[in-house]
């Protein structure tokens, strides 16, 4: 099933900089641009020691829209975060 992906990210991160290298890429040629995969994985645990792994896979993603930031230096905490839009062909949810 088709998914819409939001990314959240410290601006100025390790992240940032990967996720905006790869979005550079796809603008400069879409065509040739491969398909992204990637994985979220939360870890939930009930207080009693036992750990599930809460895992959604994403399959065939391209970013949708330009990464978003907020300029606003008035204190507001969202000027420190950018924010990825992608769009997945296939999404799954395991847990172990």
């Amino acid at each position: 099933s088709q998914v819409d992906v939001v990314c959240r990210i410290m601006r100025g991160s390790g992240t940032d900089k990967f996720l905006n290298g790869l979005m550079a890429q796809q603008e400069r040629d879409t065509v040739a641009f491969p398909l992204m995969n990637g994985a979220f994985v939360k870890r939930l645990g009930d207080g009693a020691g036992n750990v599930t792994f809460d895992t959604h896979t994403f399959n065939g993603m391209i970013f949708t829209k330009k990464a978003g930031v907020k300029a606003n230096t008035d204190g507001d905490s969202d000027q420190g975060v950018v924010t990825y839009t992608m769009k997945a062909a296939l999404a799954t949810r395991g847990m172990l």
